[in-house]
């Protein structure tokens, strides 16, 4: 992070990762980069704001991303493959996404692209009985018959769509893609 001058640094201090916070602490002491702790497991970023808002009264009463999302890394996979799905309808469908701050790009370059995208790919869904959006843990995604190891790779880049509140950055997130047509390519 310091030798590549990130603005934003985030870790996950799930497990043992806590114990890093001081480390973290010490080596970024007095340079311009914003730290931030990422805990899956806790509650979801602005419970109360509507999920994918719409102007539409045809749904009723429309549900708040506590209403959606068991814990926070529901909510940031839900974010990420929002991204992913509206890159995807931008580049190959032509359409144009309202807001390019909703689209990911990865770069050719990574080595580990095979990996990464396996990762991301095969993210099981839990059953839950409140009907929230859970994403399996890892300590049972380890177990048989699914037998997946951790997938590291695939949380680095989930870990990415937390902004912090400190910074503010991005409006309200975790809404479904906002597509609009503006023209097809052929």
């Amino acid at each position: 992070a310091v030798s590549n001058k990130v603005d934003h640094y985030t870790w996950d201090v799930g497990g043992m990762g806590v114990t890093l916070k001081r480390d973290v602490d010490k080596t970024l002491e007095g340079k311009k980069i914003q730290a931030n702790m990422f805990n899956g497991g806790e509650g979801v970023v602005n419970p109360n704001a509507i999920y994918a808002p719409t102007d539409n009264d045809h749904f009723g009463k429309q549900k708040t991303n506590n209403e959606v999302f068991k814990n926070k890394r529901s909510q940031m996979y839900a974010i990420l493959r929002n991204r992913v799905y509206n890159t995807y309808m931008a580049v190959i469908h032509g359409i144009r996404v309202v807001d390019p701050d909703e689209l990911i790009s990865f770069s050719s370059e990574i080595e580990c692209w095979t990996q990464l995208r396996a990762e991301l790919c095969r993210l099981p869904l839990v059953d839950n009985n409140n009907g929230l959006i859970q994403i399996m843990s890892k300590k049972d995604m380890i177990k048989p018959p699914l037998s997946i190891p951790s997938p590291n790779l695939a949380d680095s880049v989930m870990m990415t769509m937390d902004i912090p509140i400190k910074r503010n950055i991005r409006k309200e997130s975790a809404s479904p893609p906002r597509i609009k047509m503006v023209g097809r390519r052929r």
